[in-house]
């Protein structure tokens, strides 16, 4: 157009006033002859590239010779090796940039509803050490229960899984809508396709894989990692521990109905809830003994106190100075209040029956595989 040729001529007078400026201004270099070494180089290097050339252009010529075939194949090493080169530069230019296009959320839906577990995740389940598979269920494992071993939680919705206990490491796959709560983990705490959960840790270390719309309320003693993850939030650890009852605490209500009426109905009344107010309380008593052993089990592998570190959060996927917009404090208005162990709900069995067959839940019963009493990591 008219306008950006005027533009064009205006440039072109700017270049022309600036070279004669130059000229003008910066004095010319003296004459000086140039190094001897240097032309020899030169001319070395000119002459074995001109001796290398024909034979890299005759090499393609030959059909069905030694020579031939080998300058072919060093021809395809030379275009694999920069094409890898190249791939590699637009891999790591790519990865730089990827955080702002990749959708994070459908990877973390993908990852959540197919949950691969591992030779190793599923020997964990067969030796009554996790749960698979398991849907809208309540499974609460006491501290003697969870038995200081690793822990693998896959493929579970709906449920809610207190392992009120300590644990070297815990891994969890392919969780949706699910609340988990743990008691201290002295090892890595990984967290693979978790959608639409809440999760209570208290780790060494927790590391977050392709996860999305999901709470954690962590208490941690390095920074929580986070990869191909997004729309996550974090505040501290929110479990609550009742104090140890005291001595003598117990046992009133008995004591109470022992003045019911001498009279037939009136004493069955009086004896149903006499039974009735010591099951409540010898209920209350364990129940306070177990948060008193998960609470001194805190302390002793010092987890026992808030560390701050929930909310310095690193994202694997955010290389910029600037805060990454995959996570974020959660509000205190929107967060839980304190979370009780539901103690009611253990059961005498180390783990539910899982839903894939007798045998599974057999070697679950036992709790036992010594094929794993040498394996202390997930």
């Amino acid at each position: 157009t008219y306008d950006q040729k005027q533009c064009s001529l205006t440039v072109g007078e700017l270049r022309t006033s600036i070279e004669a400026a130059r000229a003008a201004l910066i004095p010319r270099k003296k004459f000086a002859f140039k190094s001897k070494v240097s032309r020899l180089k030169g001319a070395e290097v000119s002459t074995a590239a001109a001796a290398a050339a024909p034979a890299t252009d005759a090499a393609p010529v030959s059909a069905g010779g030694t020579s031939g075939s080998g300058g072919q194949a060093a021809q395809g090493q030379h275009a694999a090796a920069s094409s890898s080169s190249c791939g590699a530069v637009e891999g790591a230019a790519g990865s730089a940039a990827a955080p702002a296009g990749t959708d994070y959320a459908a990877a973390a839906v993908a990852a959540a509803a197919a949950a691969s577990p591992s030779e190793r995740d599923i020997a964990l389940v067969k030796a009554g050490r996790g749960l698979m598979g398991l849907r809208n269920q309540v499974v609460v494992l006491s501290p003697s229960q969870v038995g200081s071993r690793d822990y693998v939680l896959v493929d579970l919705e709906g449920c809610e899984v207190y392992l009120a206990g300590h644990m070297p490491a815990l891994r969890m796959l392919g969780l949706r809508n699910t609340r988990v709560v743990s008691g201290p983990v002295t090892g890595a705490c990984f967290v693979d396709g978790a959608v639409g959960c809440t999760l209570v840790l208290a780790a060494y270390q927790v590391r977050i894989h392709r996860c999305c719309h999901t709470d954690f309320y962590l208490r941690v003693r390095s920074k929580p990692i986070i990869e191909h993850t997004t729309a996550v939030r974090f505040a501290p650890f929110c479990l609550d521990l009742e104090p140890a009852a005291e001595p003598g605490s117990t046992g009133s209500g008995a004591s109470s109905s022992s003045t019911a009426p001498d009279n037939t109905t009136a004493s069955r009344s009086s004896t149903a809830n006499a039974a009735a107010t010591h099951t409540s309380s010898s209920s209350t008593s364990r129940s306070r003994s177990w948060d008193a052993e998960l609470r001194e089990l805190l302390q002793r592998h010092k987890l026992g106190e808030e560390s701050g570190m929930f909310s310095q959060v690193d994202d694997f996927g955010w290389i910029k100075a600037v805060q990454s917009p995959n996570w974020s404090v959660l509000p205190g208005a929107e967060r839980k209040l304190l979370i009780r162990v539901p103690w009611q709900h253990v059961s005498e069995s180390s783990a539910p029956a899982q839903p894939q067959g007798e045998e599974q839940g057999s070697a679950q019963a036992s709790g036992q595989n010594p094929a794993l009493d040498d394996c202390d990591e997930i």
